[in-house]
C-alpha cells in the first residue's frame, strides 16, 4: 500500500488556486523525498493539504489508503508528523515536556513515556530532557521539534525546510538525523531550498514550479542543466563527488542571473531615497518615533493603525531591507509601487485583489529578507475598522511564521483634506502628515501555530486579540507617557 497517494488535487488560499489536478503517488515506506522549486511554487502549501491544514476544493489526499478528510486531525496526528517552518518554543518547558506534547495531542492526554524517550534517543537529546528548551541552540530546538513529531508514532514526517537558518554544522547534523530515520523504515518528505542539501541526502526529488510538477524521480536522474535553467534560470555544471561517488550540479559563480550576483542599482538608489526620506521627514513634518528595541534582520511583517499617507514614507526608514506594501482602496501615489523595481505594491483594491493578499506576502517573505506591511488607507483610521486588515497579517503569520512587529500612529494635530485617489478612482479623505509612531517589541505566536492545527480560525483570533491590545496599548502610551507628557 503506498503511504501517501494525491488524487486530482485542487485548490490553494480563498478563491486563488494553486494546485490544478495535481496527481501524485510516493512509495510506502523508507524514503527521503525531498520537495523543491522556486518561491511561490507550492511546497509550503502542498504540506498543508497533506496535513490537512488546507481543505482542498476538489481531489483527494490518502495516508495508508485513507482519505485524509475523513480523518479527524488527531487520528491524522498517529499515521504523520510534521515540523512547521521556523518552529519556536519560546515558553520555559523542559525538553521532555515539549516533547510530549506530540502524543498527548495524538493520543488524547495519554503520556506514553516509552515513546517519548525513543523519540528523544533518536534525536539525541536524551540527555537534554531536564533542561528548558528555551536554553537551547537552534540546532537542538529542531532536534525536539522533530522528536515531538516522532513521538507521535506516525512513520510519515513532513518537514518544511528544517534548516532554515542553521549553521551548516547543524544542518548536516539534522540532514543525518533524517537519514538514519530513513533507514528505520520511515518516509520523510522535506522542502528543501538548498539544491545541494537535495542531492547529498535524497533518494527521491520532487520539482514543483507553480503548483505544478516539473520533474520527479531518483534525484541523480531529475536534475539536468535544461531544468535548472526552466525552473530556476541559473546556469550550473556538474562536478564529481569522490565521498558520494557521483556527479553534483553546482551554480557557475559567475552566472548573473544566479543567487551570487551582486546588488542592483536599484537597491542603492533606495538607500539614496531612503535617506532622503528621513531627512524629509525630520525638517518639514511634525514627526516623531518611539522604539522599545532594534528590529530583528530578516523577513518581518509591519501591523499598524493607520493615520496618514506619510506611513509609506515612514516605515521606509525602518529598514534597508527590500519592503512590500500591501496598498488599500484609496493609494494614489504611483511612485512608491515598485518604487525602482525594489520595492513592490501588493495590491488589495478589490475582492479580486484581496484574496491573492495572502499567497503574494507570503512569497516575498520567503525570498529571506523581504518583509511586508500592510498599509489600508480612507476612512480605516480606528482599531475596529482596521480589523479586516489584520485578518490578513494572522493568516500571513500562520502560513509563514515570521516576527510581526506593531506600530502604533497617532496624529494628535490632524489637518483633513480631500484627494483624488489614481487607484480607487475617486474622493478620498486624507489626513495630514502631522503623526506619531510608537514602535513595539517583535511578536511571536507559537501557541497559535499549535491552535491551528487544528482549529485555524481560533488560532486567527488569538493573534488578532493580541494585536489589538498590543497597538492600543502602544497609542494609549503616546498619549500619557511620550507626547503629552
Amino acid at each position: 500500500m503506498d503511504s501517501l497517494r494525491i488524487k486530482n488535487l485542487t485548490g490553494g488560499y480563498d478563491k486563488h488556486q494553486i494546485f490544478h489536478g495535481l496527481e501524485l503517488t510516493l512509495p510506502p515506506k523508507g524514503k527521503f523525498i525531498a520537495l523543491t522549486g522556486p518561491n511561490g511554487s507550492g511546497k509550503s502549501t502542498l504540506l498543508k493539504f497533506i496535513y490537512k491544514q488546507l481543505k482542498p476544493e476538489g481531489g483527494a489526499v490518502f495516508v495508508d489508503g485513507q482519505d485524509i478528510q475523513h480523518l479527524k486531525q488527531k487520528e491524522l496526528a498517529t499515521k504523520l508528523g510534521f515540523v512547521a517552518q521556523n518552529g519556536k518554543l519560546d515558553y520555559a518547558f523542559t525538553v521532555r515536556e515539549a516533547v510530549s506534547m506530540g502524543g498527548r495531542y495524538a493520543y488524547g492526554g495519554e503520556d506514553d513515556g516509552h515513546a517519548i524517550e525513543a523519540a528523544m534517543e533518536s534525536c539525541d537529546i536524551l540527555h537534554l530532557q531536564h533542561n528548558t528548551v528555551t536554553e537551547l541552540s537552534g540546532g537542538e530546538v529542531q532536534r525536539v521539534l522533530l522528536a515531538r513529531a516522532l513521538s507521535q508514532d506516525g512513520r510519515l514526517l513532513l518537514l518544511d525546510e528544517p534548516v532554515n537558518h542553521l549553521d551548516v554544522r547543524h544542518q548536516r547534523a539534522i540532514m543525518s538525523l533524517l537519514t538514519d530515520l530513513v533507514k528505520k523504515g520511515y518516509t520523510v518528505i522535506c522542502v528543501l531550498h538548498d539544491m545541494l542539501l537535495v542531492q547529498v541526502y535524497s533518494q527521491l526529488a520532487l520539482v514543483l514550479k507553480e503548483g505544478a510538477i516539473v520533474s520527479q524521480g531518483p534525484t541523480e536522474e531529475v536534475f539536468n542543466d535544461a531544468l535548472l535553467k526552466e525552473v530556476y534560470h541559473i546556469r550550473a555544471h556538474q562536478v564529481y563527488d569522490g565521498e558520494l561517488g557521483r556527479n553534483v550540479w553546482l551554480l557557475h559563480g559567475s552566472d548573473k542571473d544566479s543567487c551570487c550576483m551582486k546588488p542592483p542599482l536599484s537597491l542603492f538608489l533606495h538607500h539614496i531615497y531612503r535617506t532622503v526620506v528621513k531627512i524629509g521627514l525630520a525638517l518639514n513634518y511634525d514627526f516623531f518615533t518611539w522604539q522599545e528595541e532594534a528590529l530583528p534582520k530578516g523577513p518581518k511583517l509591519y501591523c499598524s493603525n493607520h493615520f496618514s499617507s506619510s506611513d509609506v514614507h515612514f516605515v521606509t526608514t525602518l529598514t534597508n531591507e527590500p519592503l512590500h506594501m500591501v496598498i488599500g482602496p484609496a493609494f494614489g501615489i504611483p511612485i512608491i509601487g515598485s518604487f525602482l523595481g525594489w520595492t513592490e505594491q501588493i495590491k488589495a483594491l478589490d475582492k479580486e485583489d484581496r484574496r491573492q493578499v495572502v499567497d503574494q506576502a507570503v512569497s516575498y517573505l520567503k525570498k529571506g529578507g523581504d518583509s511586508v506591511y500592510i498599509f489600508p488607507e480612507g476612512d480605516l483610521n480606528t482599531q475596529q475598522e482596521l480589523m479586516p486588515f489584520k485578518k490578513g497579517i494572522a493568516e500571513m503569520y500562520l502560513s509563514y511564521p515570521v516576527p510581526i512587529v506593531p506600530i502604533g500612529l497617532l496624529a494628535p494635530r490632524r489637518r483633513v483634506r480631500n484627494k483624488i485617489s489614481k487607484t480607487a478612482r475617486r474622493e478620498m479623505r486624507v489626513v495630514s502628515r502631522n503623526y506619531y509612531a510608537n514602535i513595539g517589541k517583535v511578536m511571536e505566536f507559537p501557541e497559535a501555530l499549535e491552535v491551528a492545527k487544528v482549529d485555524r480560525e481560533a488560532a486567527r483570533e488569538m493573534i488578532l486579540r493580541e494585536l489589538k491590545d498590543t497597538i492600543d496599548s502602544l497609542i494609549h502610551e503616546i498619549k500619557t507617557d511620550k507626547f503629552w507628557s
